[in-house]
């Protein structure tokens, strides 16, 4: 968790749909800022978590962070 995700988004108010359009290129910090946005949404919107799981919009997230490390090995 990033308590500053904010610092990290380029859309203001934070725009989940733009953001997410940054993970090909992101790097694990904003990958974990990424997170956080989607877990703060989902607490102001409750649901919105799985709804983008479902929609195939948080793996993406994941697997950058994955590739992210694997480079570093």
């Amino acid at each position: 968790m990033k308590t500053n995700y904010g610092d990290y988004m380029i859309t203001e108010p934070i725009d989940c749909n733009e953001e997410l359009k940054r993970i090909s290129g992101a790097d694990y910090e904003l990958c974990t800022a990424l997170l956080t946005m989607l877990l703060r949404e989902d607490h102001f919107s409750n649901g919105s978590f799985d709804r983008r799981f479902a929609d195939g919009q948080v793996l993406p997230v994941l697997m950058r962070m994955k590739d992210v490390l694997s480079v570093g090995v």
